[in-house]
């Protein structure tokens, strides 16, 4: 990156960070393809990685105002996306696991009724 393009990044960053829309909306748009990569990267499935970065970059629109260094606006931005992958990554463990469970109890249920003498 230029010096030119870091200074209109830092720029739009500030601008963020104090509420407007517009430098929030490029940033995203600048930003937007490689959060997808970093999602995906967790992932491994484009669709899921859309919806990381779409609560990551509500997560991101809402503590904006807590970055205290614009000039690590990148990992910051990444540590979210990670975090938000990561999390999601969790959720569909434990969806999973209960999934299992709710299977195996299904199993005991069948096992038990096979064992039981059938009314002719």
């Amino acid at each position: 990156m230029s010096r030119n393009e870091s200074l209109i990044q830092h720029l739009l960053i500030e601008r963020a960070r104090i509420g407007d829309q517009e430098a929030f909306s490029e940033l995203v748009r600048q930003h937007r393809s490689r959060m997808l990569k970093w999602a995906n990267q967790v992932v491994s499935n484009p669709a899921k990685a859309e919806d990381i970065v779409q609560e990551a970059l509500l997560l991101t629109l809402k503590r904006m105002d807590r970055l205290a260094d614009p000039d690590k606006f990148l990992p910051w931005l990444r540590t979210i996306v990670r975090n938000q992958a990561l999390m999601s990554m969790r959720g569909r463990k434990n969806k999973q696991e209960l999934l299992v469970g709710a299977r195996l109890s299904e199993s005991d249920e069948e096992v038990e009724w096979a064992g039981e003498p059938m009314d002719d």
